[in-house]
């Protein structure tokens, strides 16, 4: 693909946040809708730590988030257009964990999460929750890359670059508007996260599978 195929990854983008500041309570979004986050005040503020590659990275104690505020997103942000989550995550601890952990979550609408059991499962709501899991357990105490993506028919998910099996049906999906955007929890269900994250997108189309891959690929800002 070269580098046309990478440039590619700033067709339909609608949140980049690199989390690459190190310093400071607030994350840039680097599209051009510049959505903003800022850390939860006090006990809930993350922290800043070394990240992938050498860079930096934002981690979540089990009790942190990052908020963008409430109506962001709307519905005809993607329907019948399609919908990518995707982001860099350490998972801390044991490869089984003992809660459910949100590394983002679209006004608790569209989001990827980590189960209890490890595994990692992507989340749409049509008028009912519809999900796709990964193949396998994901491994805690390395960098993972997870993508969740809807082509405005099937959702699926893709762990590090390789597209998993399971798929469904999915319709467009509805957007609370009175929700928040929020990174390291899911507002409405109180799921920290218990890790580490780095690069964090969304998207309003699929990702196909070389994009995909290109992501997992992907070093620096584009």
């Amino acid at each position: 693909m070269g580098y046309r195929g990478y440039s590619e990854l700033r067709r339909g983008l609608l949140l980049h946040l690199p989390l690459s500041e190190g310093i400071g309570t607030s994350v840039k979004d680097t599209s051009h809708f510049r959505n903003n986050g800022v850390f939860g005040v006090g006990a809930a503020a993350p922290s800043w730590v070394e990240g992938r590659e050498g860079g930096r990275a934002v981690e979540f104690d089990g009790g942190d988030h990052i908020d963008l505020g409430a109506g962001t997103f709307v519905d005809a942000d993607f329907a019948d257009k399609g919908s990518t989550l995707s982001t860099w995550v350490k998972i801390s601890g044991a490869p089984v964990y003992g809660t459910i952990q949100a590394m983002i979550s679209l006004a608790d609408r569209i989001y990827i999460i980590i189960l209890t059991t490890g595994i990692a499962q992507f989340v749409q709501f049509d008028g009912a929750f519809k999900v796709v899991n990964s193949n396998a357990i994901i491994p805690g105490g390395v960098w993972n890359n997870i993508v969740g993506f809807w082509d405005a028919t099937t959702m699926g998910i893709a762990v590090n670059g390789i597209t998993q099996s399971d798929t469904t049906a999915c319709g467009n999906p509805t957007i609370h508007g009175g929700r928040i955007i929020s990174i390291g929890n899911n507002w409405a269900f109180n799921t920290p996260l218990t890790g580490q994250l780095g690069d964090t997108r969304v998207y309003n189309r699929a990702l196909d599978a070389v994009e995909r891959r290109n992501l997992n690929n992907l070093k620096g800002l584009i």
